[in-house]
């Protein structure tokens, strides 16, 4: 089912999540080099690092050196992301202004128990739509700018905030992107309470350095909607959420699926729950699994993550990124679901068109 360097990946990641490899055979030379272009694509290069040790796999020494190089460079980065979310963190809460960190630092925490595991590309920061701009002001006043949209003004930001989940703000000096969050989902029918009144949780992501974050049940529902919205095209998104369910245990798994689903997740965490189980080993429940593979159009969307997974970065490949948006229509059931997701999407083309810079 997977050529060489996948199932290398995919044996790496299983070993570092507690889960049981794949049959792997050596790699040679070129296949090592896919690998590293494999785990680069997907950004879980700390992961492969990490996984093939447990494996009792030595990498020729300059695919090793890279790979080092890798992680090294993820470990500056995370240790950058660290101190901006801490500034971020206390610049709100000075600001009085009710937050959330999403995915990121604490999620690595979370999930592998090691922040450095997890690549470090950006913070997803959430707020209340009502203070996107208090939130926008505090940015700004960290030297953060907006970068998309990329036409500037109060009035346009709150316009892209009634289309979009997020804003993006970068800084010039080094520092991570902020992804400025009104809301967790594009498609309000998905997800449609989890947010800043979920439960939540404080997760110590540095010494001294706490973090607030979504709590599951909710932030496993969360998780799914993230992944699925993208069809799962990075499998650090399938790690993370397999990592937390097999932290869990087995016992919790079922739980958390159909409280997912009362909270709106949809397909997506049936989405998550198949992938985990054929990629990363994600022991579900005799009944579960036949269950999931009794819905033919959950089996479609199914082979679509996959086909993603397996392909070159999407978002680079004329219409690679169509299979997404179509596979978007079915993560619900129901015409009424369909109809939401067309209106949306046209909105969100609308947008793009008004308010993005020209490539």
């Amino acid at each position: 089912m997977f050529n060489p360097a996948m199932a290398m990946l995919l044996s790496a990641c299983r070993a570092v999540i507690g889960a049981q490899p794949l049959d792997h055979r050596p790699l040679g030379h070129d296949e090592w080099n896919d690998l590293l272009i494999i785990a680069r694509r997907h950004r879980v290069e700390a992961l492969l690092a990490a996984g093939l040790a447990p494996l009792g796999v030595i990498a020729p020494p300059d695919i090793g050196a890279t790979l080092e190089r890798a992680v090294r460079d993820n470990a500056v980065a995370v240790l950058r992301a660290v101190d901006a979310s801490r500034a971020i963190d206390n610049a709100l809460r000075a600001a009085g202004i009710d937050h959330l960190f999403v995915k990121g630092l604490a999620l690595g925490q979370l999930a592998y128990e090691q922040i450095a595991l997890k690549s470090a590309i950006d913070i997803d920061l959430l707020v209340a739509s009502s203070s996107i701009d208090g939130a926008a002001t505090v940015l700004e006043s960290l030297d953060y700018r907006l970068a998309e949209p990329s036409a500037p003004g109060l009035s346009e930001l709150l316009a892209w905030h009634a289309l979009r989940k997020e804003s993006v703000w970068v800084a010039d000096d080094g520092r991570p992107p902020v992804d400025l969050h009104g809301r967790l989902a594009d498609q309000p029918l998905l997800i449609p309470t989890i947010g800043l009144r979920s439960p939540r949780q404080s997760v110590e992501i540095a010494p001294g350095v706490h973090l607030d974050t979504i709590a599951s049940p909710d932030l496993i529902a969360y998780l799914a909607v993230h992944g699925a919205s993208s069809a799962w095209f990075r499998l650090k998104w399938l790690a993370d959420i397999t990592a937390l369910l097999l932290r869990a245990g087995p016992d919790r798994i079922e739980p958390f699926y159909r409280s997912a689903l009362q909270l709106g997740a949809g397909r997506s965490i049936g989405l998550a729950l198949l992938l985990g189980q054929r990629l990363l080993g994600l022991p579900l429940p005799r009944p579960l699994s036949v269950e999931l593979e009794g819905d033919r159009t959950l089996r479609w969307l199914a082979a679509i993550a996959l086909r993603q997974i397996a392909v070159d970065e999407p978002t680079e490949r004329m219409l690679g990124t169509l299979p997404i948006h179509l596979s978007q229509f079915f993560l619900r059931r129901g015409f009424r679901f369909k109809q939401a997701e067309a209106a949306r999407q046209w909105r969100s083309m609308a947008a793009n068109r008004r308010y993005r810079a020209p490539s």
